[in-house]
């Protein structure tokens, strides 16, 4: 790509061989930003949202077969 411009303008030649040396690192680098930005605000997104939602949860005790028992479900036979 650069050398249709060797013999014509010193200026272009340079800009193209610049390019060419840094246009990995000029497209890469949104990427990386738009890949990091993702999991960043994935995990503020668990830290601030989800994290506190499942200790309400936790808190209420949904699963535990000991408190399921104050329900009222023994009787039936539904936890023996």
């Amino acid at each position: 790509m650069a050398f249709f411009f060797k013999s014509k303008n010193k200026k272009i030649f340079i800009m193209f061989k610049w390019l060419e040396k840094n246009l990995p690192k000029i497209v890469m680098a949104p990427a990386v930003g738009l890949i990091g930005g993702l999991f960043m605000d994935l995990y503020f997104g668990l830290y601030i949202y989800l994290f506190p939602i499942l200790k309400f949860y936790q808190s209420m005790n949904f699963g535990d077969l000991d408190s399921m028992k104050n329900f009222g479900h023994q009787e039936n036979g539904l936890l023996q």
